[in-house]
């Protein structure tokens, strides 16, 4: 499988997003605008994404745990934590 790259030319998605926004150098270094312009390259060429849905859940739990403890004031074990809905 071919390793996607982050400096390749942006497909017609990603060159719709950047004409959206203009010329605003310092948005194209965000890595929010840099994240979004990856998934719409990807989406447009068939290109692998650089992040899997399995990575992309793990980060949630943990932003989820930090909440939790933030909230809780304790501690949060990933390996038991569970988010109540």
């Amino acid at each position: 499988m071919a390793e996607p790259k982050m400096n390749e030319k942006p497909s017609r998605l990603g060159r719709g997003l950047a004409a959206l926004i203009g010329d605003m150098a310092p948005l194209h270094d965000d890595p929010y605008f840099r994240e979004l312009q990856h998934f719409l390259d990807a989406l447009d060429s068939g290109s692998v994404f650089l992040v899997t849905p399995q990575d992309a859940l793990a980060a949630l739990r943990v932003a989820l745990a930090a909440i939790e403890a933030q909230r809780t004031g304790r501690p949060v074990d990933l390996a038991t934590f569970e988010e109540a809905l």
